[in-house]
């Protein structure tokens, strides 16, 4: 009598090919998953629409570094974000801000160092570049 529910051991040509297989069909939804994950978001704004990016003036040349909260063009408030500003003026694009946000200067990099103080700036949804010049006027 035959012993059922046994079946042979795949060759090796055939573990090949399903690996292949199963590679392909990992790439595919792989593919599939990021197009997803870019059509539902949210397109980020342009010309100056819903938030600026940030153009950061120091006139003492002392700030290494800024740590920025406010909210951004989605409307929601992220954790404070930490820039290094090497040069003045420097540009901030890590983000589209707008209304009041609150920026800490340092005098490290990376958020360290001698602490100067916290600024305040309403920055306007709407302005005409993407650039919203900020000014860290030390007393």
């Amino acid at each position: 009598m035959p012993v059922t529910g046994t079946s042979k051991a795949p060759s090796f040509p055939e573990r090949r090919r399903n690996r292949q297989v199963r590679s392909a069909v990992a790439a595919a939804a792989t593919t599939v998953l990021a197009f997803a994950g870019l059509v539902g978001t949210a397109p980020p704004a342009h010309a100056g629409s819903n938030g600026q990016h940030l153009l950061v003036h120091d006139p003492r040349h002392i700030t290494a570094s800024i740590s920025i909260y406010g909210q951004i063009w989605n409307g929601t408030y992220p954790h404070p974000v930490c820039v290094n500003i090497p040069g003045d003026p420097a540009r901030v694009d890590n983000n589209w801000w707008k209304g009041e946000i609150d920026v800490k200067a340092y005098g490290g990099w990376n958020c360290s160092g001698t602490y100067y103080g916290t600024f305040y700036f309403n920055v306007p949804k709407a302005y005409s570049s993407d650039w919203y010049p900020i000014h860290l006027n030390y007393p």
